[in-house]
């Protein structure tokens, strides 16, 4: 507004000046006609005078009075005013003065003509000096006689005078040109007009129907551009408001529905507590699936009240903060394959009212010991909102399917289905906020916050598709397994393994397990158990059973004791690998790292890796580091010196074989061994695991690093080899 207002008060002042110059023109202009008045009016006295003079010489020469000629030239002088002086000298034909009344010191105003015509006079005008000069040929007798020269000065004669036609001209074309700069200012000021009152239109439609997505289109480079545009940027910004209080609106309901859910979901999840203290008449499966299914319920209500406590700031901070969001909520190392088995049987029984459609999971050896750093309820909520989409896409018939696989360093969970797919033009928008397919009412933030909460987690989420099914790829950097978890299964020979579980169908399992490996001819001797009484007896009457293996279960229906505590009491220790599906709960989980056990979890007996255990390896050096080039040079420093060096790309890929390896085996760590690792808290791990010699390196200083009683030694970037050499 203030240029605006800068811009009026600039034309105003134009527009005054033009008119200022418009009198001053004028005023030149009727100055200049009357002193050329003025000057014809003197001309024509002076030719009459000079005419005068002719015929009164005429006469006296004709009566031989010359004599008087001094006289009556003297006369002149009489004719002086205050304002007006004249001069009269007579020539003769060659410019000889006869006479003149010019005082001798005074020069002669314009010089004698070179040549005068025979018939007429000349005038010279001189501005400057103010003076008139008329040259007036005497004739006596039709006989050339002499030039009489009369110069008249008049002060009244200005510098106007000589050049009064020329101060026409000019005033003419400086009015001339006021007027087309008038015309001029009119145009603009018609054009400039129009275009503030297209701006006010556009102002009254958006005041009328609330629109503020279409902008005003005004071209040029001046202040009516750029208020336009300032009222665009206005527009552009009032949009994002509507939306946002549109979203707002929207989630703000969401917000009040969630928050009366959870508080009426904690009364019934009160009541199934309760009950689930006493499920001994359930098998081991079905009290599986209840406790999980309890645990969900319990998580979902308390993620709703701790989440849409912040919807109105993610609101707000769109993106950028619901990520932040996400991040606020600590991810954790979890066992991937635990929570889609639960979900799965979920699912089943929320479908089974569609009976042409197959909810599967394709979980195998393979999947076994996926550990990822996510946030557990987060990611159950993703993968249970992706089974959804896909059961909506397939309508009565058809399949999904979710699969676990390990590629190079990532976990891979895919939720695939056969479904009519989805068009190229949506499927490019699908996991931006509010975008959506097939979900009448759908607000788009189901995708975008699993896209979100996986990107947030290190990872990337992908949806592939066509005519024939989609498919949900979620993929995410591969995790350090626990140390309660066991990894491999490690059996000595002429061993005992004891198995103690009070379900039958568990026995079965660990049975089928060995027998396929033909323990029996490896010395193995295995022990069935499934009450304490019986495993109790066994161990006080089997002196040799510290070389055993004890695989126990955690609940033993109608008995208080729990597999920890008996094997507490038993003095088992480390001996113990708890196999539970309870491995999730705080509780237990410390127990078992209280007495030194691992675990396994239940519902995957069926693909931990078994092996004997052959003479551990002890290697020259182990060396764990991400950079493969580094590898490469060590590989190639030990090949050099004859030694054995035994290197591995990531903390996960050497876990899967560290119980091959002597416990006093040099290991080198990387400091940085990726986004979320670092070496010397992975070393860390490794000495509560029972390794001894543990060197760090790395290409910072060894003093930036604080002391770590764990690291036998801080290094640098060389083979071991090479600094030994120098």
């Amino acid at each position: 507004m203030n240029r605006l207002h800068d811009a009026i008060n600039r034309r105003i002042l134009v527009a005054i000046s033009y008119a200022l110059t418009l009198l001053l023109v004028s005023l030149i202009l009727i100055q200049g006609l009357l002193q050329h008045h003025r000057v014809e009016n003197l001309k024509s006295v002076l030719l009459n005078l000079a005419q005068s003079q002719e015929q009164a010489l005429a006469a006296e020469m004709f009566m031989n009075q010359t004599f008087a000629i001094s006289m009556r030239v003297t006369e002149f002088q009489k004719l002086d005013t205050a304002t007006q002086h004249i001069d009269a000298t007579l020539y003769d034909l060659n410019g000889r003065t006869y006479y003149t009344t010019r005082p001798p010191s005074q020069q002669p105003i314009a010089s004698f003509p070179a040549a005068l015509p025979t018939r007429g006079d000349v005038f010279d005008l001189n501005w400057r000096k103010q003076s008139l000069t008329v040259w007036h040929r005497i004739l006596l007798n039709d006989q050339p006689y002499g030039v009489l020269c009369l110069e008249l000065r008049d002060h009244q004669l200005g510098p106007l005078a000589g050049g009064t036609v020329l101060i026409a001209v000019i005033g003419t074309v400086l009015l001339v040109l006021v007027v087309v700069i008038f015309l001029l200012r009119d145009f603009v000021q018609n054009v400039v007009v129009h275009r503030l009152q297209t701006i006010s239109t556009a102002a009254s439609r958006i005041e009328t129907s609330k629109d503020c997505a279409d902008p005003i289109v005004v071209s040029g480079n001046d202040e009516i551009t750029t208020l336009a545009s300032q009222f665009n940027q206005m527009l552009i910004r009032l949009h994002d408001a509507q939306q946002r209080e549109i979203e707002y609106q929207k989630l703000s309901a969401i917000d009040k529905i969630a928050a009366q859910v959870a508080h009426d979901i904690r009364s019934p999840l009160a009541a199934l507590d309760s009950v689930m203290r006493d499920l001994s008449q359930l098998p081991e499966d079905k009290r599986s699936i209840i406790r999980s299914a309890v645990g969900r319920i319990r998580d979902i209500a308390n993620n709703l009240i701790e989440t849409n406590r912040e919807t109105k700031a993610a609101i707000v901070g769109a993106s950028g903060e619901a990520a932040a969001s996400v991040q606020s909520a600590t991810p954790t190392m979890e066992l991937i394959s635990s929570h889609i088995e639960p979900l799965i049987t979920e699912k089943r029984l929320q479908f089974r009212s569609k009976i042409g459609i197959e909810i599967e999971s394709r979980l195998d050896a393979a999947s076994y010991g996926l550990f990822a750093d996510i946030q557990a309820v987060e990611f159950k909520r993703i993968l249970s909102n992706l089974v959804d989409n896909a059961v909506e896409a397939l309508k009565d018939k058809g399949w999904v399917r979710v699969r676990l696989a390990l590629t190079g360093q990532h976990v891979v969970i895919s939720v695939e289905d056969n479904g009519r797919g989805i068009p190229p033009e949506i499927l490019a928008r699908l996991g931006h906020r509010g975008e959506t397919h097939g979900k009448a009412g759908g607000s788009g933030l189901g995708l975008y916050h699993a896209k979100t909460c996986v990107e947030a987690w290190g990872g990337s989420l992908a949806i592939e598709s066509s005519p024939s099914g989609t498919t949900v790829r979620i993929e995410l950097p591969r995790g350090v397994p626990p140390r309660w978890f066991v990894s491999r299964l490690k059996l000595e020979p002429a061993g005992k393994v004891v198995i103690f579980d009070d379900d039958t169908s568990i026995h079965q399992v660990w049975k089928g397990r060995l027998d396929s490996l033909r323990v029996e001819e490896r010395g193995v001797e295995t022990f069935h158990f499934s009450t304490p009484e019986e495993l109790r007896r066994w161990v006080l009457e089997s002196p040799d059973n510290r070389k055993a293996l004890f695989l126990m279960d955690y609940e033993i229906l109608g008995h208080e004791q729990n597999g920890l505590s008996l094997a507490k009491e038993l003095g088992l220790g480390s001996r113990v690998i708890l196999v539970t599906s309870r491995f999730e709960e705080k509780p237990i989980l410390d127990q078992c790292l209280r007495l030194g056990a691992r675990m396994i979890p239940k519902g995957l007996a069926g693909f931990v890796p078994v092996d004997f255990q052959g003479p551990l390896k002890r290697p020259a050096a182990i060396l764990i580091d991400d950079d493969q080039v580094i590898r490469r040079l060590w590989g190639l420093a030990a090949q050099a010196e004859g030694r054995e060096l035994v290197s591995f790309s990531s903390p996960a890929e050497f876990l899967d074989v560290a119980d091959d390896f002597d416990k006093a085996t040099t290991i080198y760590v990387d400091s940085k061994l990726g986004i979320k690792m670092k070496g010397e808290e992975f070393a860390k791990d490794l000495h509560a695991r029972g390794f001894e010699s543990l060197l760090l390196t790395t290409g910072l200083e060894k003093d930036s690093f604080p002391p770590m009683p764990w690291i036998k030694e801080i290094v640098g970037k060389e083979a071991p080899w090479e600094a030994s050499a120098a």
